[in-house]
């Protein structure tokens, strides 16, 4: 078993593909979802929401750059989305090879825990998940 922290998960989010994402499940996906409001508007809304916020820090404000700023209330629900689209994306390669050491994957928020076969090495395992995304980047692996 090995657990992975993702680093600074929430400041290096990259808001533009997570909107994609969101509007592409809300609009594409199932009619049933699809919100009355259209797309273009809902859109500008989330931008606003998470590209146009500003906080203070030691007296100064400053403008969020990159990611989302963790204390807004989209914060855990633009990491959620784009998590959940990164292991849609990537973990069935990583399950369905015949040579993979991984057995099972879960995660919270930043913090996956995960089996592996005894012979897995952490550093390689790692370096493999990095590769998948420059946004993400698991530390702090730890056998357990």
């Amino acid at each position: 078993m090995m657990s992975f922290d993702i680093e600074s998960l929430f400041t290096n989010i990259p808001v533009d593909r997570t909107i994609d994402i969101i509007c592409y499940k809300l609009y594409c996906t199932d009619p049933k979802l699809r919100p009355y409001i259209p797309e273009h508007y809902f859109r500008q809304m989330l931008e606003y929401a998470t590209k146009w916020t500003h906080f203070l820090f030691n007296d100064k404000y400053y403008d969020q750059c990159d990611g989302v700023s963790m204390g807004t209330p989209l914060a855990a629900v633009f990491a959620e989305v784009f998590m959940a689209d990164f292991e849609d994306k990537h973990l069935p390669t990583i399950l369905n090879n015949k040579t993979s050491k991984l057995l099972a994957w879960c995660r919270y928020v930043d913090d996956t825990f995960t089996i592996v076969k005894c012979d897995a090495k952490e550093d390689v395992f790692r370096q493999l998940l990095n590769t998948f995304d420059p946004c993400i980047s698991e530390t702090k692996q730890q056998r357990i």
